[in-house]
This record gives C-alpha cells, sequence and structure tokens, in this order.
C-alpha cells in the first residue's frame, strides 16, 4: 500500500526569513495606523489603500536583500573552503618535498659511510 503523505516542502533560508521581517512589519504598520489614531488624533497617518502596495514592496525589495545576502555567504563560505582545500594540498606537496629530502640525505649518508669505509681500507 503506497504511502500518500506528503513531506511539508522546506522553504529556502532567505525566503522564511523575508516572510518573518515582512510579517513583523504589517504587524507593525496596521498596529500604527489603528492605534495611533486613538493615541494622537491630530497625528498623520497612511492611506489604507496603500497597505496592501506597502506589503508587496517590502516582500520584494527584503526578499532581494535576503536573496543576494544568502548568495554572498554561500560565494564565501565556497571560497573559504577552497583556500582550505588548496591550504591542505601545498601542506601535503610540504611534506612530500620533506620526506623526500630526508630520503636523500639519508642515501647521501650512506654513501659517504661507505666511501668512508672504503677510504680507511
Amino acid at each position: 500500500m503506497p504511502d500518500n503523505k506528503k513531506t511539508p516542502s522546506k522553504l529556502p533560508k532567505w525566503l522564511k526569513n523575508t516572510l518573518e521581517v515582512v510579517g513583523s512589519l504589517t504587524v507593525f504598520m496596521a498596529g500604527y495606523n489603528l492605534i495611533g489614531p486613538l493615541v494622537y488624533p491630530d497625528g498623520r497617518y497612511f492611506e489604507w489603500w496603500t497597505f496592501p502596495f506597502s506589503i508587496i514592496l517590502a516582500l520584494i525589495f527584503v526578499g532581494l536583500w535576503s536573496y543576494h545576502e544568502e548568495r554572498q555567504a554561500k560565494k564565501a563560505a565556497e571560497q573559504k573552503l577552497k583556500a582550505a582545500q588548496i591550504e591542505a594540498e601545498q601542506l601535503k606537496k610540504r611534506q612530500l618535498l620533506e620526506e623526500q629530502a630526508e630520503h636523500k640525505a639519508e642515501i647521501r649518508r650512506q654513501k659517504n659511510a661507505q666511501a668512508q669505509k672504503q677510504h680507511k681500507k
């Protein structure tokens, strides 16, 4: 029997952040326009017909900013990883060169020891 359960789609982090920020902004704007006239009747408040446009523009601009920031963070992480890989490769090369130099030095020592033995004879 097939499993018909749908897994919830996971939203990207930038989209979640956008919705959180704009949601908070929406609540603040609505509260300001509803409660503001009760507290200060002579104040200036935005027209309600501009409310949906403000929310749509906020979604667009905050979404673009969040997406850009997440992309920049990914690029920085990739560069850091690439730098770490390059450093690891350089370390391996240095170790290999040191091992080769030590091996050549050991061979030289052995040849010198043999030459000294032959010279003493």
